[in-house]
């Protein structure tokens, strides 16, 4: 009898071993460190799953990552990505990009605004807003995309039959070969901001004047456009554009910097004052 109860009670321990074994073995954590190939890119892999590098990164540490955001990190690749199963917003815009990987089929939402794409990925069928704007493409298909918002000016497409399958939504668009009402808006726009931005400054420099020189020629062209568009493209437009908006944008980082340099300024001399 006791040998048949030991016999019984072995059985069950090996039983109860075998089963916490399995969940162990099925579920086993693969280690997906190698497939962020870009530096920059590992570097906000391991920013989202709160990890210090060098730590292994497995695919459970992002598989139930669900936004993610890359912005401005001079990120050339963002290889694996695939990775993130339960992804529903990415945004990847102003980096490095000449090419995206597949995208998760989760995806809701993408901005890859400020790149240098000349194609996209096959789009997730639930994508609903897409923001691609500052490339290099000739066309999208958004064919049968439940898509709300779509904003794609400033790309190399001729006009509105570049984008296949659109039928709904807000659509942000400029053609190429022509200049439309919008564009001519949105110029004015981005003058009427730089002179804003060049009135608020206190520093005179080689961005200041760039600025400077940017406003006068935005001024310039957009005064012979008025004049007659017909001798003018979409592009050209868009191009005056972007010259405007990457002057601004020298010119308030470095305005940043000066205010940084003169709070401590103060801070350095107000110090000396007080020990005087």
């Amino acid at each position: 009898m006791k040998t048949v109860t030991k016999k019984i009670l072995a059985s069950l321990l090996m039983l109860t071993l075998f089963c916490g074994f399995v969940p162990l073995t099925a579920y086993a954590q693969a280690d997906i460190t190698a497939a962020f190939t870009d530096p920059n890119f590992l570097a906000q892999v391991y920013r989202v799953t709160r990890k210090t590098a060098p730590e292994p990164i497995f695919d459970t540490d992002v598989a139930n990552v669900k936004i993610f955001n890359v912005s401005g990190r001079n990120i050339q690749s963002l290889a694996g990505l695939e990775y993130f199963v339960s992804l529903t917003t990415l945004d990847c815009y102003n980096n490095q990009l000449t090419s995206l990987p597949a995208l998760p089929p989760s995806l809701a939402k993408l901005d890859c605004s400020n790149n240098q794409l000349t194609a996209l990925p096959a789009l997730p069928s639930g994508l609903t807003s897409l923001l691609c704007s500052d490339n290099q493409l000739t066309g999208i298909d958004v064919t049968g995309l439940p898509l709300d918002f779509l904003r794609c000016f400033y790309n190399n497409m001729a006009d509105i039959t570049d984008i296949i399958g659109y039928e709904r939504g807000i659509l942000s668009f400029y053609p190429q070969n022509i200049v439309t009402p919008g564009s001519i808006e949105m110029l004015r726009d981005q003058l009427a901001a730089a002179k804003a931005v060049k009135r608020g400054l206190f520093t005179v420099g080689r961005h200041w004047r760039a600025l400077q020189t940017a406003i006068a020629e935005s001024q310039a062209f957009l005064d012979q456009v008025l004049l007659d568009d017909t001798n003018f493209t979409g592009k050209q437009v868009s191009d005056q554009c972007k010259l405007l908006k990457d002057a601004v944008e020298k010119v308030e980082k470095l305005t940043v910097l000066n205010y940084i340099a003169v709070f401590f300024y103060f801070i350095f001399f107000g110090w000396i004052f007080m020990m005087i």
